[in-house]
């Protein structure tokens, strides 16, 4: 009887022994996914980075290059507004020119 009790511990215990065996082996699977996946993430978001980092350096050239459009702009208008006052001036001065003239012409008609 005692051997039948002990087989019957041992069976017992064998079988305890396979399912702890199967959980360790489940452990393993669980925590080789588990960083495959953490690697997969952070795989991603180094690649995610180093995208954000193109395009803000493109973003930073569109920048420059429209300051210097603008700057461009700016010359190109002031320019622009100084001729008006550059024409104003020189009608002023063709008749100041020409009244002085017909002042100086009767003057010397006389």
């Amino acid at each position: 009887m005692e051997n039948t009790a002990l087989d019957a511990r041992i069976v017992a215990l064998e079988k305890d022994n396979e399912a702890l065996r199967k959980n360790i082996d489940e452990i393993k699977t669980g925590g080789k996914q588990f960083r495959q996946g953490v690697y997969d993430r952070l795989n991603a978001l180094e690649q995610n980075r180093a995208r954000t980092e193109e395009q803000y350096s493109q973003i930073m050239v569109a920048l420059r290059e429209l300051k210097d459009v603008q700057k461009t702009t700016l010359q190109r208008l002031d320019t622009l507004s100084a001729k008006p006052a550059k024409r104003y001036e020189t009608a002023i001065t063709t008749s100041i020119s020409a009244v002085v003239g017909a002042v100086i012409g009767f003057i010397m008609n006389r």
